[in-house]
Formats: structure tokens, sequence, C-alpha cells
């Protein structure tokens, strides 16, 4: 069977068909090489159905018969499934990003829009040559941060129907003459809100050159005129078509007047006039409120501020125009009324007296009548235009479905078979940024001279720093962990970042435990751990797993193997903290080529175009607080002092907000919902987004329904909470960073007046508070120049740049955050290296020993800024031996401190007389050794072959369960026409295709799914011998179906 012929619409030319034979259909085997599409696309229309079928068509976009359906376009998979590596690719190639003002020109040719799966899509029609009969199509897809997919498609001129709905849906006029009596015509009265809604919440990078912003604030002005224009031309047609009414009506035309009341003309446009009404009115409500959601984006143009001023004027005065036309409408509807019941007064009298002079006359008509009006004639109804267009669509979704139904399982083929070749990628030399934040994680990479930020699976350019581990045992991280946290709170691990370096008996972990769901525990050495299905593990594993998910994101960016990262931890961050992500790194199968501070990475993104002078950078983020000085100048970048808080972020925020919703529903309701530990991972979720909206709003609602139940039955959580109460709420927050901020510009040197300008970096300097409190300590408006969640990311990749040598004309010189040294008589802490050196450095100071004849003297390293040993961080110990006995103070022992680029300290003890030396290099608070690092890479590499398993059962299960409903449907359809023997076999094949995929085993499902396709492909070759062609037959089934579906109709 030529099965080139299957896909097209309603028979044709076989000449024309057969361009192209079902030989020349590659089976896609190999990897794709992007080097093979650009030369392909422009003759060849590839179909994709989202499961593995592919297939392809000789054709140009100029040429061929407008009855085929060609598209260059990649169906998304629904609901949450994810892509396959092979699809993602095709995407790439086939619907290539675009940015929004390229898409403009086509909004304003008035697209039809809809919003769909959390997306925003035009789809805009154009005609094709003027000697064809086919259709362009293009199609753009909009997410909510600005990544945009175009396909374009070629339809049949004749027979399509519009997909989606305008902005303004249409109202139906007084006269419509394109409407027969018996279509099905619907006006709408929306303003389809959440569009602009969803234009206004993306997530827009405002740095000078993005023309992104400009774009979105041209599109929503640009939709709200549209639709105004929209309305004016209906009242304008309404007016006009009232004048010409009234002149009619004013000829005392008897015909026009019955005409007009047997049509319901005037009730109709009455009817009309409430909706646009309706329409306007709602436009009322909805315009004020986005002009106001609008003035508060920094990005919006303030000209088009002005315009949205002068769209809401303009829709007032329709309103007014719209009652006026009301009013004329109602006064010609009561005219006709008054007219009509003259008509029916003289009817009746005449009638009357008809009846008196010919009674019995009178009697035999009204019998006649009866009769009359109660026999059926006929139940012919007459063929109208919309009949033949629904035989038309019926026999289009006939033909369309054929070719599904017998596709030989040769042709097809599963993205499954090509993981393995998308997953052996090349490696790679680029060294990607990935900020690991407590809250939400980056990952950028240079492209040229520019750092790009990736976006995840999801479609995010952050992901969640959240790991799960279901029923199963299965990992979980970023969104579908963060997903599920609600229904499994306990296993569930968030804000680790905060745990690193801290003992299990630090009082801010005790703190820690009682607001988190999960378990904190005790590790072997004391440090704190977390605790998920039984298992333990350290916070630099939790980390390790987040690492993995950036480098997964970062892999399926660049095709490519990833093996170099640059991770940026805060600058108040100890040596033990940075050594801790350092092994995170190490954990997930990256060589983490330097740790940079936050801040420093902030104010590089800031800084790459050329920026001098004194920057502050103001970093409020998920779990940490840090604020640094830095001096731009000729592409040096020199942090002159950093300070900062480690246990002070978005979380206090979150937690602060958690008490009060914990303490206001135990007062009304008596209850307590700490120990509800499913009921306080609502609540979490709540406040966390209700902390968000009040950013942008003055006040929002918590409500949460059936939160907990007692006694009495199930009770409500409903709160309205004000952006001034929550600012009471967390206010001590805000306020603990004064303190670290004028410290930072105490140990550089210099005034708030110095400072040229104040960068805000972390989700939350959103907050209206916060900005209000910087303005207040450094005497300056903040600048808004880089994106709060992805500059950190960007510093991240342009310091791997520098580390490749694509960046040089920058260089960073970073600094210690804390003071290093050792402990010595008495309890003392002697500094050798002060907090803000810069780094890398190195410095050696002599000591002696404290007692006669000592051969041995131990070495504690220490960080922090007390004068007392036992107030700071203990970073190791270890012992120098040896000793020659001598009086005390005798003895010449050199100690050196040495800080690499990374902040990672190494610390080293010689006795000058002996040359013996001890040193130690500082591991991380995680107490790591080697050996258990070693096994949590392994582990790590368990859980990554688990989820490739995990991935390819579903892939192979979704290709399966299509190929059932495809099989089955094309059964249904066949039955009569093949013989009882191929329809048992396939049966039997589907039945055990569903016993194979009630399993695990991927081999078997396979297998059985193979089987089920050589089965079904038995109908097409029985369907082929007993019509003699495709192309007759499609168009003898097409001929039978419509003459059945009209028999139909007639027996009704």
């Amino acid at each position: 069977m030529d099965l080139a012929r299957e896909s097209s619409m309603g028979g044709g030319d076989a000449e024309e068909m057969d361009r192209e034979p079902s030989g020349d259909i590659p089976h896609m085997r190999n990897p794709f090489r992007r080097s093979r599409f650009p030369g392909m696309v422009r003759q060849r229309a590839y179909i994709f159905d989202g499961f593995g079928k592919f297939y392809n068509k000789e054709w140009d976009l100029a040429e061929g018969r407008g009855n085929e359906f060609c598209w260059y376009h990649v169906e998304l998979p629904k609901s949450n499934q994810k892509l396959s590596l092979s699809a993602q690719c095709l995407i790439d190639v086939l619907c290539p990003p675009l940015k929004l003002q390229d898409i403009l020109s086509l909004v304003s040719n008035g697209p039809s829009c809809n919003y769909v799966d959390g997306a925003l899509v035009f789809r805009v029609n154009s005609a094709g040559p003027p000697s064809s009969d086919f259709t362009f199509r293009l199609a753009a897809r909009v997410t909510e941060n600005s990544v945009i997919t175009v396909s374009l498609g070629r339809v049949p001129r004749l027979g399509f129907s519009p997909m989606g709905q305008s902005l303004l849906s249409e109202i139906l006029a007084v006269r419509l003459p394109l409407t027969t009596k018996g279509s099905k015509r619907k006006g709408g009265i929306v303003i389809r809100e959440h569009v602009l809604e969803f234009l206004l919440t993306m997530n827009h990078s405002e740095e000078a050159d993005n023309p992104v912003p400009r774009a979105v604030s041209n599109l929503v002005v640009h939709i709200i005129d549209t639709h105004v224009d929209q309305l004016q031309d209906v009242v304008t047609k309404l007016e006009i078509e009232l004048d010409a009414v009234e002149i009619e009506l004013d000829k005392g035309s008897f015909a026009l007047k019955k005409q007009m009341l047997d049509d319901r003309r005037f009730p109709k446009m009455h009817l009309n006039l409430q909706r646009l009404l309706q329409v306007i009115a709602q436009g009322e409500q909805v315009f004020p409120r986005v002009k106001e959601k609008c003035s508060s984006k920094r990005w919006f143009a303030n000209k088009d501020i002005n315009s949205l001023d002068e769209l809401i004027g303009r829709l007032r005065r329709l309103k007014e125009n719209v009652g006026f036309i009301a009013n004329r409408v109602t006064a010609i509807q009561a005219g006709l009324d008054s007219w009509q019941s003259e008509q029916i007064n003289k009817k009746l009298y005449y009638l009357s007296f008809l009846s008196i002079v010919f009674l019995p006359l009178s009697i035999i008509t009204g019998v006649f009548g009866m009769n009359v009006g109660g026999v059926p004639w006929t139940g012919q109804k007459d063929p109208e235009l919309q009949d033949g267009f629904r035989n038309v669509m019926l026999l289009c979704l006939l033909t369309g479905n054929l070719k599904p139904s017998w596709f030989p399982s040769n042709l097809g083929h599963n993205w499954a078979s090509l993981s393995r070749a998308f997953s052996a990628k090349p490696a790679g030399n680029d060294v990607i940024g990935i900020d690991l934040g407590t809250t939400n994680s980056c990952v950028a990479v240079m492209e040229g001279k520019n750092p790009k930020v990736i976006e995840n699976s999801e479609g995010s350019r952050t992901t969640p720093s959240v790991v799960a581990f279901n029923q199963k045992g299965e990992l979980l991280v970023g969104t579908p962990a963060k997903r599920q946290a609600v229904t499994n709170p306990t296993n569930t691990l968030f804000g680790t970042k905060r745990l690193i370096g801290r003992k299990f008996d630090d009082p801010q972990t005790q703190k820690e435990m009682k607001m988190v769901p999960y378990k904190i525990v005790r590790a072997p050495n004391g440090d704190a751990w977390v605790e998920a299905n039984g298992q333990q593990y350290s916070p630099s594993q939790i980390g390790a797993f987040v690492l993995t998910k950036m480098k997964e994101t970062a892999e399926a960016y660049l095709g490519k193997t990833v093996t170099k990262a640059v991770v940026t931890v805060p600058a108040y961050f100890n040596d033990a903290q940075r050594q801790a992500t350092k092994d995170a790194g190490r954990i997930s199968g990256l060589d983490v080529q330097r740790i940079i501070n936050e801040p420093t990475a902030a104010a590089l993104s800031y800084g790459m175009n050329n920026k001098e002078g004194l920057i502050a950078v103001f970093d409020l983020g998920g779990g940490t607080f840090d604020v640094s000085i830095l001096e731009i100048s000729n592409g040096v970048f020199e942090v002159k002092a950093t300070n900062g808080d480690t246990f002070l972020g978005g979380e206090d925020f979150d937690n602060s907000l958690l008490e009060f919703l914990v303490s206001e529903f135990k007062r009304t309701e008596g209850i307590d919902l700490t120990k509800d530990r499913l009921a306080l991972q609502r609540l979490r979720e709540a406040a966390e987004k209700a902390k968000i909206e009040l950013s942008s709003t003055a006040q929002t609602e918590i409500n949460l329904p059936f939160i907990t139940a007692d006694a009495s039955g199930a009770k409500h959580l409903n709160i309205t909470l004000t952006r001034s109460k929550f600012e009471s709420l967390v206010n001590h927050l805000i306020e603990r960073t004064r303190n670290p901020c004028k410290n930072c510009l105490k140990d550089a040197g210099i005034s708030t007046k110095d400072v040229d300008e104040v960068l805000l970096v972390g989700g939350m300097t959103r907050v209206p508070k916060v900005q209000e409190v910087v303005a207040e300590i450094f005497g300056k408006s903040p600048s808004k120049g880089v994106n709060p969640d992805e500059a950190v990311a960007m510093g991240a990749a342009i310091q791997g740049g520098i580390l490749r040598g694509d960046v040089k004309e920058l260089l960073l010189l970073d600094v210690t955050p804390l003071s290093l040294g050792i402990e010595t008589l008495g309890g003392i802490f002697t500094r050798l290296i002060n907090r803000n050196t810069t780094i890398p450095t190195k410095k050696s100071q002599v000591f002696s020993t404290a007692a006669d004849n000592q051969t041995q003297v131990g070495i504690k390293v220490l960080q922090g800024e007390r004068e007392m040993a036992t107030d700071n961080k203990l970073l190791g110990e270890f012992e120098l031996m040896g000793i020659p006995p001598a009086p005390r103070g005798m003895p010449q022992i050199e100690v050196t401190f040495d800080i690499d680029a990374n902040g990672i300290v190494t610390v080293s003890a010689k006795d000058k007389s002996t040359g013996k030396e001890q040193q130690i290099t500082i591991r991380s608070s995680g107490g790591l050794s080697e050996d258990e690092i070693e096994k949590m890479v392994k582990e790590a590499e368990q859980f990554a072959q688990k989820d490739q398993e995990r991935k390819s059962l579903i892939d192979i299960k979704n290709s399966a369960d299509t190929t059932i409903y495809s099989i089955e449907k094309s059964l249904g359809e066949y039955r009569d026409k093949i013989p009882a023997e191929v329809a048992k076999e396939i049966e039997d094949a589907v039945a055990d295709m569903r016993k194979a995929m009630a399993g695990d085993n991927i081999e078997e499902i396979k297998s059985k799914l193979d089987s089920a396709n050589k089965a079904v492909s038995k109908i097409g070759e029985h369907m082929s011998k007993g019509s003699g062609g495709d192309s007759a037959s499609g168009g003898s089934q097409g001929g039978e179906q419509a003459s059945e579906a009209e028999y139909e109709e007639v027996k009704k």
C-alpha cells in the first residue's frame, strides 16, 4: 500500500501523489543532526504526533495541492508529561525561539488568541499564492517566561474552521446577511482578562538592551486598543444601520414593518446592546485594574500608561453612545408594537364582521385549517449549506483517521529507541554557572560574549531547590518535588542549604526543626543532617541532587556532556561551608572550577557592559543575606568588603507569616496546626504565595478549605492579609539588614555618598518595604539593572567564561568574608588573615610552645570575628609532633594559612629546627571523607540510572497506550470489512499488550507492541486488496458515509 496517498484529504491525482514512494520515508534510526535540517526543511513537511510516530512527504510551501494537510510542527505532550530529548531537539530545529516583538506585526493583523495550558497562543491565517487553493497558518506559543515557539503549516482554503477565538467574540448586528436560518452563530460578551494578566506576570529581564519588556508593554496596549476599536466598529455599524432603518420606517412601508416584526429584529438588537453594555462594563472594571498593575511594573512604558488612560476614556464615551442607541431602539420597537396593535385590531374587526355574515363558511374553514396544520405533508428536509459542510467534514475526518489505523510498525518510530543515542552526548568544554540557592536554583552558560540563562524541562528559568522521595523511593527534584510536597511533607526536603555548616545543637538548627515538616537528625559527627524514607542525608548530598538537576538542564540545552562549573555561595559562608558546596559538586559529577560569592557574581553580571564605579550589592535571597561593596574599574572587579547573615532570608519571612497564621487559627478555632504536618505544609505554601502577592497588591486572601477537622466537623481557614500587616510581622527581619550594611560600608572605608549604584539581588528584594529600607540605608533609590532571580547565575557563567579564556577583559578580585586564625594561650583567637582580605592570599606567623620540654603542639584552626576562640567557628585541628624538648618559648613553629581563589583554606605548621611539617586542608562541614564522597557519587549514579529506566518505561507505556487506542478505533470501523480471524488476531494482540503494560518489563512491552503493529497492518493489506486502490477506496467510502448520514436524516 502506498501510504503517501493516505495522508491526502479527499482523494486527488494519483500521479501527483506518487511523487514520493513509501520507501523514501526515513526510519530515523540515527540521532538527528542539526546540520541536516536547514536544507531539507524547505523541501519536506515533517509531521510528528508526539508519541514517536514520524512521517514526511516531499512538499513545498508554494506548490502542491491545497487538500493536503502539511505542517512544520511538533505536538507537545499533554498534561505534565515531559518531552523526550529527541522531541526537544526537533522543536529547537523546526520551531526556533523568537523574541516577542517579532510576532507583534502578526498580532496587529488581528490573529485569534487563546490561553492554553499555561501559555498564550496566537494563530494567524494568511492566504497562499493567488493560483493556489490553500492557506498558510502560523502559530506562536508564548510561555510565561517569554519563551516562544513557532510552527508553520498549510491547510485547505475551503473547509477548515478557525481555531481559538478573538479577544472580543463577535457581537451579532441587526442585519445578518450571511446568516442562514439554521445557522448557530453565537455572540460572546467576555474580555479575556487572563490574557492581559498573563502578559503582566511574565518574568522580564530589565537589561537596557532587552526589547521584550517594551514589546509586551506595547502588546498590552495593543490588545486593549484592538478591543476598544472592535467595540467602536460595532457601535458605528449599529448607528449607521439604525439611521437606514429609521429612514425606511418613515416611508411607512407595510411590508418592511411586517418583516422587522417577523424577524424580531429589534428585540435581537436590544439583546445585543445589553451584551455590548456588559462588555463595556467589564472593560470599565478590567482596564483600570490592568492600568494599576501596569503602573507598578517598572518595565511598563510611561507613554503606554497614558495610552491606557485615553482608552479608558474612550470606553466611557462608548458606553454613553450605546445608551443613546438603546434608547433609539426602544423607541423604534415601541412604535412598531403600537403599529402592530393597530393592525391586529383592524383584523379582529374585519374577522368579527365576516364571522357573523359567513358563520358556516368560517366553521368549515377553521376545521380545514386545523387538518392542514396537523397533517405532516412530508418529512423531507431541504438540504442546506451547513448539511453539505457537515458531510464534507465527516469525510475529512474519516479519511484523516485511515492512516494511523493500519500504519505499519516499520514506518513508525518510538522516541524511546532514540534515548540512548541522544544520551550519549559528546563531551563538552563549557563551564556552566550555577546559582545554588536556598529556595531556587538557576543555571547559565556563555554564548559568545553574553551569558544565557537556560530553561529547565518544565520551561522555567529557575528550578525550586526541593528534593523529595516518593513512596516507591524514587528521587524527585525541582518542580515535581515541590508539587507533591503537600501530600508527602515528611519526605520533601527544602531549605537544606541553611543547614550546611551547622551542628545539630546549634540554636538556629533547633529553631528550624520546629518549622519544617521533615526530620533533622544528628549525624555521627554531631552535624545537622536530614532524614527521608528512613535514610539519612547530609546537606551536601541534597545539594548534589539539585546540582545534578541543573547539570542535566544544561546538557539538554547544549546537547553535550557538562563536567565543569562555577558555583556561587553566600558571601558570608565560612570555609567549611564552601568546601561542603564543592563536595556537593563532586557528588553530582561536576568539577567545580571556582566558587564565588553571590553578590560578586551579581556585580559581574551588572558591570559586564563597561559600567564603572562603586557598587553596593544588596542580596536578600531565600535563606541568606549578603551585602558587598565592589569597585569596578577598567574591567577589574575588586571586592572592597562583604558582610551578611547566613540565617536571614525568604524562609524566615515565610516562617513569621506561618507563625501568625497558626496563632490566628488557634485563637479562633482552638486547634494547633503545628501538630498536623500536612496542614502545616499547606499553610506554608499559602504563606509563600501570599508573601509574593503582597509585593504587588495591597491585600490578599488566604483561603484554605478543610485545613483540619475536629469532633464538630471540618475547619476552614480564611484570612484577609494586608500589606501593612505583613510588613509589621516581618519588620524585625528587615531591620536585621541594617547593621551588616553599615559594617560593610565601614570595612570598605567609604560613606553612603561614595556609592554610585545599589543593586538588588534575590527574590525578597521585590518586597516594597525592603526597597524602602535599602533606600534609607544608602540614601538613594536602588537600581533595577539586573534580574534579581538570574543575575547571580549569569555572573557565575561570566566567571566560567573568564576561566575558559572566552572573556579576557574582566578580572575578579574577591575577598575572604571572615577572619582566619588559630587558638593561642589562654583561649585567645589570634588572627593571621583579617576579613575582607583579597584572595588568593598566603600569610605566615611564628609561634612557640607554652610549656617546657613540649614535644607536640595542637593547632586549632578557627574562623570568625570574636576575640575568644570558643566563640568562633572551629574549622579543624591537627597536631605537629616530634618537636625536640626545649624550654618554653624556644622552639620556632611557623604556621601558614593559604587561601586559594575559591576561598578554600590550607593550614600548615613547620618546626624550623627539624623541618618537620604537618598540614590540613579544611574538610566540609558535613565531615565527608573521600570514601564517603565516593559512596555518595555512586548513589547519585544509581539514582540517575533509575530515573532513566523509569522514563523509558513511561515512554514505552505511553506509546503502547496510544497504539491500543488507534487499533481499537480502526477495528471498530472496519470489523465488518475484514475476516473474523484477522479481527481475532488483533484483539488477542491488544489483550497481550495490555497484560504486558501491567508490569514493568520494557522489553516485553516492546515485543507485544511490535506484534500488535504487525497484526493491525493486516487491515491495510486486506483493504488494499479488496478495494483495488487507495484513492478510489477513499472516494467510495467517503461517498457512502455521506449517503448514510443523509438517509438517517430522512428517517428522523
